[in-house]
Order: structure tokens, then C-alpha cells, then sequence
């Protein structure tokens, strides 16, 4: 690749020739190296950061309920765990007569299910959310994988072959209404 013009006259034309299609390979891969770093940038600014604003954005406009819920839930519980240290027997029934002297029962019923509404989902969900996104977002670099397909030749060793075969299906995908689990 740094060989000068003059250098490569003086091979042998055999040699010009093997000298001339190593060059041309490291161009290649170079350039598929680019296409792939720049179908990087696009899935990173264009898929994952833009399902990541929209995700912070809808929290965002929760926010309010959520904190309204939750005080009133925390204060149902102080009076809660107050009775309890208190060291008194006291039923259900006063209990309650407790907490809704601070909160009506109504209220901390639907504080307990905005709370539920909005609270983060578990790790397993959460991944599950984080992949709806990212469906969402497909039509997005759609356009890019038959030409990607087309120039590169993509392989894997075996245990990574199952990837390989799952994007070169993801055409017939398109347009179905659900997807095969396996």
C-alpha cells in the first residue's frame, strides 16, 4: 500500500500483478470495514439513541403521576409501620381507619396502581421493552441490509453461525405481523 509507482515497474510482472491484487484486497476489506463502522454510527445514533430519547421522553411526562402516587403510597405506609412500631394490637379494620384519616382508601388504591402503571418493569421486561423499541425503529436501517448483504459476504464460525443465518432470513420477515420465536 505504500509502494511507490516506480518501485512496482521493477517487479516481475508476476510479481506487479500478486502486488497489485493484495492491494486491492486490503482496499476491499477496508472498505467494507467503513461500511460496516458507518451502518454502526446509523444503528447507534438513528436506532438505539433515538428509541433511548423516546424512552427518556415518555418517563419524563410520567413523572408527575408517578411522584403524586408514591407520596400518598409512602404516607399510607408511614402511618402503617407507625401503628406497627407502636406495639399496639391493632386490627385491620384500625389500621385502615388510620391510614384514611391521612389518605382515603380510593386514593391509595389508585396511587398503588399508577405506581404499578409506572414503575420500571423487571430486568427480563425491560429487555423485552428495549427490543419493541428497536422493532419500531427497523424500517429505519431496512433499506441498508440487502445492500450489505450484497457486498459482503458474511460468515461466522459455528457457534456464531446461527446469527449469520438469522440476518440473512430478516427479509422474509418483513411485512409479517409476528415473528417465529426460534
Amino acid at each position: 500500500m505504500t509502494a511507490k509507482a516506480a518501485a512496482l515497474r521493477e517487479l516481475a510482472d508476476s510479481r506487479r500483478t500478486a502486488t497489485l491484487v493484495a492491494a486491492l484486497q486490503s482496499l476491499e476489506r477496508t472498505a467494507v470495514d467503513d461500511a460496516l463502522d458507518l451502518f454502526d454510527l446509523l444503528m447507534t445514533s438513528r436506532l438505539l439513541s433515538r428509541a433511548e430519547r423516546e424512552s427518556a421522553r415518555d418517563r419524563l411526562r410520567t413523572l408527575p403521576r408517578f411522584t403524586r402516587a408514591s407520596a400518598k403510597l409512602a404516607a399510607a405506609i408511614q402511618v402503617f409501620l407507625d401503628a406497627a412500631e407502636a406495639g399496639e394490637d391493632l386490627s385491620v379494620a384500625q389500621v385502615w381507619a388510620e391510614i384514611e384519616r391521612v389518605v382515603p382508601r380510593d386514593e391509595v388504591a389508585a396511587a398503588l396502581a399508577a405506581v404499578l402503571e409506572f414503575a420500571p418493569p423487571p430486568a427480563e421486561e425491560e429487555e423485552d421493552v428495549w427490543r419493541a423499541e428497536l422493532v419500531k425503529r427497523y424500517p429505519t436501517v431496512r433499506p441498508f441490509l440487502p445492500i450489505l448483504s450484497e457486498v459482503i459476504s458474511f460468515g461466522a464460525v459455528e457457534p456464531g453461525q446461527r446469527i449469520v443465518d438469522a440476518v440473512r432470513r430478516l427479509p422474509e420477515l418483513v411485512g409479517r405481523k409476528s415473528a417465529p420465536t426460534r
